[in-house]
This record gives structure tokens, sequence and C-alpha cells, in this order.
């Protein structure tokens, strides 16, 4: 009678064993060397050194700080920089592949499909969120390792048998394929997104800010429409506790690029935030520097006004506050290095508080005069100090003007003046840029769409025609011209007859009172406003430039209050214990995150383990108190899975527990119960026969190349004994013929 086979477990054969696991390590290792490459591309991930370099807790601290300048230059997400970061980070980042490729080899070897959507839900929201792309070859070796995973590892109700090698040549053709497509320089050059794609790109973006923020109704930079559009409702509902009129600053713009003014570089925010921070820490209010100068100048030393603001039908993203905001600022928000202020990530402000001091901005040149001429105050010797840092910051951002906008200036503007000692005095430089702009422009709410035209400020020379956001931008880029930094600013304006007319403090600031205007910065003073277009010339009250800096006490002192030869850096070295904190919180939860993911690893392994032990006991109680039928199925079944050839009486009394009517007794139990014991010693026999033989080979081996070495080290000794007594021989016979030679003369 033929041997009982049961098509319901897998087969015995060693060969197909290996195969199937060799499937499931070599699937898993594609899939994890490529989640570890995308990872490691999105973040910037750099080892600098070999597998096992660095120390792991200090290569974890520089993994952390890599991913923190990633993360800051890319969408301004600020993680603090930690201390103890080594050189290197080879050991901890060897560390993190290994956990992928276990990760990997499990998932496969899970045989359920639904797990390739790990690394996708793992990978797609830093994408998404944070706007990380992968490399192409990364993703490539992922998309790879996936496809590999569905087209050759079974589910869990398929067997081994039902996996063909035609899946896994067709997962290998489109991957293929895929990679070709890929590396043609046509088809890849797509990535670049022409200008189609990116007007299309960009319309789609706005559209998602502004159904989340609100609409910005001068653009918030964007000077490409070519009509002012700004609405009929309340834009936002401002209380104060005493009321005067002020400039909301909102959006502000610090780079023109062609028709859009942009912000500076997330990573230029990132890597002076230290210097901001500690500016802030002694005491100096760059967000409200204008009023700041005016309380250390004395003037309107005591008065603060409470603002309470209400967001109806305005943007929700920016916080509207004024020049004169004191150093608490809006809580609840993130300050952008003391230039503006926005909501936090998935945020938006509705509603907002904060204090600010006296209306300044309209006696800056006052107070200007004010704190270069007053002696002996150390007040305003620390602010000085302290502003000089702040001032070198501002020179090295708000000055950049393209080449294109530069000649268009030149051509338009002429002479930028003698700039050898600084830029051009304020007065001048004020009056230049209004006379210019009042002798090219005309106010025009509908100038028309520029085209194609790079250069807005061209543009405008060349037309003519502007409202706001167009005076505003020329006058930026002419104040920078002169060498004075200035930037764009969008917000509302609370003038003086809205003051009059709403004595109790309370304003509804219209949509229609959003306007567009540019701030210079004024050494020792700060960011002030400068009204250059006509429309709005005197509804806000405004400077005197005949006093204060009329006699340009400002140029000629300030070179004497700077601090020679030092770096903020050298100033707070010190003191620097914020931002630069010591990484023992951060390390301990980040440690204990890969711990635990090492340790859950580690404990489904050891569960599979323990789970298959456990049901082995299980079984075996099963074949010793079962029913006798059911018990000796199984027996054989189990005879088969640990290699037993089973023949005679073994099988007779499986195919009768299988597919005979006859009664399967206790007796039969019993009997293959010993035939099963019988077959676990000889099993474990041979075994132990295997292992001694090879350890038997291997001594032998060992000692037949210990015996190989002694032959051949004797042999050496014997050929250097030959040699050195033929050297003997020689040199005596040498020496006997010498003294012979000594003995005839």
């Amino acid at each position: 009678m033929d041997r009982l086979i049961y098509t319901d477990r897998k087969t015995s054969d060693k060969k197909s064993l290996i195969i199937e696991y060799a499937k499931y390590v070599i699937t898993g290792i594609i899939m994890g060397i490529g989640a570890f490459m995308v990872i490691k591309s999105q973040f910037g991930l750099v080892a600098d050194g070999g597998i096992g370099s660095g120390s792991f807790t200090g290569g974890m601290v520089r993994s952390w700080n890599q991913i923190a300048e990633t993360l800051a230059g890319k969408d301004g997400v600020f993680l603090d920089q930690l201390e103890g970061a080594s050189g290197a980070s080879g050991q901890f980042l060897t560390t993190v592949l290994i956990f992928f490729i276990i990760l990997s080899i499990l998932i496969a070897r899970s045989r359920n499909r639904w797990f390739a959507l790990v690394y996708p839900a793992l990978f797609l929201p830093v994408t998404i969120g944070f706007g990380l792309t992968a490399s192409v070859m990364s993703m490539a070796v992922l998309a790879l390792g996936v496809v590999l995973f569905l087209a050759t590892c079974p589910g869990r109700k398929e067997t081994s048998e039902e996996w063909r090698w035609s899946r896994m040549a067709y997962a290998l053709a489109v991957t293929g394929l895929a990679l070709v497509i890929i590396c043609v320089p046509v088809v890849s050059k797509l990535a670049d997104k022409p200008e189609a794609v990116q007007n299309f790109d960009d319309k789609v973006s706005n559209s998602v800010t502004t159904s989340f923020y609100g609409e910005a109704p001068l653009g918030e930079g964007d000077l490409t429409k070519g009509k002012r559009k700004t609405g009929k409702g309340t834009a936002l509902t401002v209380t104060m506790s005493d009321p005067q009129s002020v400039y909301l600053r909102g959006y502000v713009g610090d780079v023109l690029d062609g028709f859009k003014w942009e912000t500076l570089p997330y990573s230029s925010y990132y890597e002076n935030r230290d210097l901001i921070y500690w500016l802030n820490d002694y005491g100096f209010n760059g967000l409200g520097q204008v009023g700041q100068a005016a309380r250390l100048a004395e003037f309107d030393t005591f008065y603060t006004s409470d603002v309470d603001v209400e967001v109806e039908k305005a943007s929700k993203r920016y916080a509207y506050v004024p020049y004169e905001i004191d150093e608490d600022g809006v809580d609840g928000a993130k300050n952008w290095n003391d230039s503006f202020v926005t909501s936090k990530r998935g945020s938006r402000l509705s509603e907002y508080s904060y204090t600010m001091g006296a209306n300044a901005v309209s006696k800056w040149t006052d107070v200007a005069g004010q704190l270069y001429t007053t002696m002996s105050n150390p007040d305003i010797d620390s602010y000085m100090e302290t502003e000089s840092y702040y001032n070198s910051y501002v020179y090295d951002n708000y000055l950049f003007i393209s080449d294109e906008d530069a000649a268009a200036l030149e051509e338009y503007v002429g002479d930028k003046g003698d700039q050898k000692r600084g830029h051009m005095e304020y007065t001048m430089a004020i009056s230049r840029v209004k006379d210019t702009l009042m002798a090219y422009g005309i106010y025009d709410k509908n100038p028309g769409k520029p085209g194609k035209k790079k250069s807005a400020v061209r543009t405008f020379f060349r037309k003519g025609l502007g409202y706001d956001v167009h005076y505003a931008t020329v006058a930026t880029m002419m104040f920078r011209y002169y060498g004075i930094p200035a930037r764009y600013v969008e917000g509302y304006l609370i003038t003086p007859e809205d003051v009059y007319n709403s004595p109790d403090g309370v304003f509804q600031v219209k949509q229609s009172a959003a306007h567009a205007w540019t701030e210079i910065y004024v050494d020792g003073v700060g960011f002030v406003p400068v009204e250059v277009c006509p429309e709005y010339a005197g509804i806000m009250q405004e400077a005197d430039y005949t006093v204060g800096i009329s006699n340009k006490s400002v140029d000629d002192n300030y070179d004497d209050n700077e601090a020679q030869g030092q770096e903020p850096e050298d100033t707070f070295k010190d003191k620097n214990k914020g931002l630069g904190k010591k990484a023992s919180r951060v390390l301990m939860i980040v440690g204990g995150l890969i711990a635990l993911a090492i340790l859950a690893l580690l404990g489904l392994i050891i569960g599979r383990i323990v789970r298959k032990r456990l049901l082995l006991r299980k079984r075996k109680k099963f074949f010793r108190t079962g029913e006798p039928r059911e018990a000796v199925r199984d027996i054989y079944r189990y005879m088969d899975e640990i290699g037993y050839n089973a023949d005679g009486m073994t099988v007779d009394i499986g195919n009768k527990a299988s597919y005979s009517m006859h009664s399967v007794t206790d007796q039969d139990r019993q009997v293959m119960l010993a035939v099963l014991d019988g077959a676990r010693k000889k099993i474990r026999a041979e075994k132990a026969k295997k292992k001694a033989a090879a350890k038997r080979t291997k001594s032998i081996s060992k000692f037949t190349e210990k015996k190989e070495k002694r032959e051949k080290k004797g042999k050496d000794n014997e050929n250097t004994k030959a040699r050195e007594s033929k050297v003997s021989r020689i040199k005596g016979i040498r020496l006997r013929k010498t003294e012979k030679d000594s003995d005839k003369q």
C-alpha cells in the first residue's frame, strides 16, 4: 500500500522549505533597504563614516540634528539642536537599517498583503505634510521590495505550491520598466514641473490655503493680480483700552522674485534663531523695536493699551500687530525672528490679544535724535549694544536686489549716491523715492496683469500704472538700491479719523482698509513705515523729516555705538543654554521609542517561538487524550512533518484512520505513539551522529592543518640550519685563507 499523503500540509522537502524562507528573507532585505534609503534621503541623513563609526547615542543626536536642519530648511518646522553629537553616525544608522530589515522580513513572513501598506502609510504623511521627497533610487528599491512581496508571497489561505515563477517575472518586469522610464532624461525632467504644471499647482495650493485661513485681499505679495479687490465686509474687530491710530502689520515680504514677494528661506530663520532668542532674553524687542526705542527716549514712557483682535473676513494665518507691540507678543502664535507673527502649524488665529505702547511711528525721527544725543544712560547703552547685533542681521538679509531689478533701477532712477561710508541719508532717500514715484506713477486700481514680463519694477516704470502694492514694491527696492534695508508689508490701517469716530475704542476695520506699504530700517530705532503712495498721503500721521535725523545724527553717531570686532556668538557664548539645551530628555524619548520598537520585534519573534512550543505541547497531549481516529491521523501527520519515513504497519494504521470505515482503537494509538517515540529517538540519534561526524571531521582537518604547518616549519628550520652551516663553512675557508696569506707576508 502506498504511503499516505496529506495535501493540506506543506511538503517536508527541505529544498522547498529553504526556497520558501529564502523568498521571505530576500524580499524583506530588499524592502528594508528601500525603506531605510527612503527615510535617509527624505531627512538628509549622512553617516560620514563606516558601519560602526561613532557611538550609538552620539550618532542618534547627530541624526536628530540633521533631521532638524532638513525640516527647518524645507518646511519651517523648528526643532532644537541637541548637544553631544558625534562626528559620525554609522553605528546608529546601521541599527536603524537592521530594524527595517527585521521588520520587513516579518512583514514578508506574515503573508498578509495588507502589510504592504505599512511603508506608504509611514512615508506619505512625511512627503505630503512636510514636503520631503525621497530620491528616485530609494523609491525604486522600496517599490521593488513591495512588488516582490505582493507577487511572490502567498496569502494565508494559499499554499506555497500555488506560487508561480511567472508572477515573480511579472513583478521584475514591471519594476524594471519603471526604472527605465524614470531614468529616461525626458521623463525625469517632468519632476522639475513645467510652467503650466507649476501654475496649476500654485492655484490649487492657494485655493486650499484660502479655504483654510481665509482670503488675503491684497494677495500676500502676489503682484500678478490685474485689479485691486478688497471687498466691503468687516475684516477685523479691534478693541483698544486706549484708542490710537496704528499700522497693523500682517504679511511681510523679504525677497522679490519676479512678481511675487517671498519670505526669507526657512533655513535663514533657523540659522539665526539662537541670535534672536538671546537678544529677546536680554530684553531686546525686534518686533516692537520702535516702541521700545521711544520708551527709552522717554516718549510716553508709561503709556500702554490692551488690544483684542477678532478676525472676521481677513486671513487667519497672520497676526496683525502694531510697530509698538510689547515684548510679550501674541500668545499661542509663532514669532518669525521678530519679523512677523503667524499661527502655529495646523491652527488659525481667529482671536488674540496683546499689549502695545504709544504711537511711535509718527515721531520716530524725534526718537532717533533723542537716542543719539542722550549721554550716559546705561539703559540706552545696553539697548544700543544688543541692537548692533540685530542691525547686522537686518543688513545681511534685507538688501537683496535681483540683477534684473537692479538694472531697471539704474536705468530709471540713476545715481544711487556715494555709499562708501554707508547708505544714503534717510531724509534724502525718502524724498527721492517719493519724488520718483510721483513722477513715474499714476494710481490706478485696475492696471491690468503684467503678462510674461520678468521684473515688477521695470513694468511699473514702463506702464506708469499701479496701486499701493506696486508703489510699495518699487519703493522697497529703491530704498535697498540706496543701501537702506527695507521690506514689503501688507496689513490694515486704523486711521486718526477712525479713532475720532470710535471713542469707545471698538473698531470695525473694513476690508477696504487693507493696505500695502514699505518699511525701512533706521539704525538704532528699528523698522518704521514710510508712506509712498500718493492716494494715501495724509491719511496716517507721519514723522517730521525735518527734525531728529535731519542733522544726520543717526549716521554720524551710529558707528560709535557698534560693538567692534565681536560676533553675537562670542558675546553670548557662556550663556547659550536655551536652544542649545542638553539632549538628555529628548534622547530618553527617542532612545526609548527605538528601544521599544526593537523590544517589540524581539517580543514578536519570541512570542512566535513560545506559541509554536505551546501548540506543539497541546498537540502532543491530544495524541494521548484525543479521540483515537483523530489522534492517529494527527500522529501520522506529525511524523510526516518531522521527516520520518513511515512504512509497513504505520502506513496501514494511518490509511485506516483516514479512509477506512473500520474502527480505530486505543491500541492503534499506542502503536503509533510507540513508533513516534522511536522515530524521534532515531532522528535525534541521526542528528547527534551527524554532529559528531562533523565535529570529528573538523578536528581531523585542524589536526592535519597543524601537522602540515609543523612539517613546513621543520623543513624551514632544516633549510635554515643548512644555510647557516654553509655560511659557517665559507667563513671558515675565508678565515684560513686570510691567515695563510698573513703567514706568507
